[in-house]
């Protein structure tokens, strides 16, 4: 096995901790992108509730204008 240098030693360090930080950025910006489509998606079922609520007392209000007549 080849000795190698304290030069060559912290140029692999740097090297890993260079590598190490880009990794964590990525993780970081994979975690905010998972947040960010699971809240579009509590947003979207949320509007979908809404929807559904709005149809309901839209049944309604049509069933007590009809009863009027």
């Amino acid at each position: 096995m080849e000795n190698i240098s304290v030069e060559q030693a912290g140029a692999v360090g740097v090297l890993l901790l260079f590598i190490l930080r880009e990794i964590k950025g990525f993780v970081q910006w994979l975690v905010q992108a998972i947040r960010a489509d699971q809240t579009a998606d509590r947003r979207r079922k949320c509007d979908n509730d809404i929807a559904d609520i709005k149809k309901s007392i839209t049944k309604i209000l049509r069933k007590m204008g009809d009863s009027d007549d």
